[in-house]
């Protein structure tokens, strides 16, 4: 998923030497986007948030309550999730 550049970028040992990652996990073409956002949050040190109306959401139980691989339809108006570091 993620080239050696992009991990080594992800993996610093600062948060502030981390770049923030915004990935549009849920437009319907990951297969399980909450699974995908656990991941990077656990594997690199990342909390994850969807932003609506200029606030942040937690995004992994927002993602769990979809109960779908998409935003579409429900409450959620973007398809974006924002990642920053710890």
């Amino acid at each position: 998923m993620w080239n050696e550049t992009v991990r080594s970028a992800l993996s610093c040992p600062t948060p502030r030497e981390r770049p923030i990652i915004l990935l549009e996990l849920l437009s319907g073409t990951h297969e399980n986007p909450g699974a995908d956002a656990a991941a990077i949050c656990e594997s690199f040190g990342y909390e994850a948030f969807i932003v609506q109306r200029g606030e942040k959401i937690a995004a992994l139980p927002a993602i769990t309550a979809l109960g779908k691989n998409t935003s579409w339809g429900t409450n959620i108006e973007s398809r974006n999730v924002l990642f920053l570091p710890r």
